[in-house]
């Protein structure tokens, strides 16, 4: 079952769901640490600056690959600007946020590889509503904080069909379903990673 429950997937998108799988629990962890009674503030902040250090790169380098424009609306689904906003809701200083580590990655290729890396963050985006129902329900103070988490709210179906229509064209150039799930395969390895070693230290403005 892919994680978008009764919506109709694609083929590649079934493939991608199946044979990443390991990889999803390491990729979710950073919000699946925030599903906790005593969540913070401060942690739900760090997880944000750590998604803004991953999502921020991989959105430019989505946005210059060659011939990307064609096959999927990359702009319509750049949302790094919505975690600095809502860092910013959290009185974390414009400066501070500016001098956030960000991960090194560099345009694709290929489209191919491209829409791989662009599974792997568009995978987590039903997790997305459960953290942010979790959190305001113990934080609910934080309600003007949560806008990327809310971003894809009225749209997370049509969004998800839009990837799997564009994933199995792809799928069908030469060399294009193994091209696809390698880059997924580098792109979670490559979050995991990042996720990991990254831990914010943030302070807040005033």
């Amino acid at each position: 079952m892919h994680p978008y429950g009764g919506v109709q997937t694609s083929h590649m998108l079934t493939r991608l769901d199946r044979e990443t799988r390991p990889l999803h629990h390491g990729a979710d962890a950073g919000w699946r640490d925030l599903l906790v009674n005593d969540v913070t503030e401060t942690e739900y902040g760090a997880q944000l600056a750590r998604i803004y250090g991953f999502e921020g790169p991989l959105e430019a380098a989505l946005a210059y690959t060659p011939n990307i424009a064609p096959v999927v609306d990359v702009k319509r689904r750049m949302r790094a600007g919505l975690i600095a906003l809502d860092l910013t809701a959290l009185h974390i200083q414009a400066s501070q946020i500016a001098k956030l580590s960000v991960a090194a990655i560099a345009p694709f290729a290929d489209v191919a590889d491209a829409l791989g890396w662009m599974y792997v963050v568009e995978r987590a985006t039903p997790l997305h509503s459960i953290v942010r129902d979790h959190v305001l329900r113990r934080l609910p103070h934080l309600a003007n904080a949560a806008t990327y988490l809310a971003a894809y709210e009225t749209s997370i179906g049509s969004r998800w069909l839009e990837l799997g229509a564009a994933l199995d064209r792809v799928a069908h150039r030469p060399g294009g379903s193994d091209r696809i799930l390698a880059g997924a395969f580098e792109g979670f390895l490559c979050a995991t990673a990042w996720y990991h070693r990254h831990r914010p230290r943030l302070q807040r403005a005033g």
